[in-house]
């Protein structure tokens, strides 16, 4: 996940548009034949500010990723709003302006 905050900003430096990023779970190792990956969802997540700082509009998740992961995101975009809303409550407004709100001002 780290290498795709110096992606993230040099993505946001080339346009006005939304960036999106969706990062893997790390690199795979192979396991009788099968793609391991050892990321946990919070090692994952522990990289949210950094994504926002660096531009991103929208953050998910690919390969090696499951919904824990995406969970784990919530969890920690949650706690930079100082949201006190309890998991499952009703939320308003899209994500472009939940997350929009962490960015720095100019």
């Amino acid at each position: 996940v780290a290498g795709f905050v110096s992606v993230c900003g040099r993505l946001h430096a080339a346009t006005d548009r939304p960036v999106w990023i969706k990062a893997n779970a790390g690199l795979p190792t192979m396991t009788d034949g099968l793609a391991k990956y050892d990321t946990t969802p919070e090692e994952f997540a522990r990289f949210v500010p950094d994504l926002i700082a660096a531009g991103a509009s929208f953050i998910g998740g690919c390969c090696g990723t499951t919904p824990a992961f995406v969970q784990a995101v919530a969890r920690k975009l949650t706690t930079l709003r100082g949201d006190a809303r309890p998991p499952g409550a009703a939320r308003t407004g899209s994500v472009e302006r939940q997350i929009g709100s962490l960015k720095p001002q100019p």
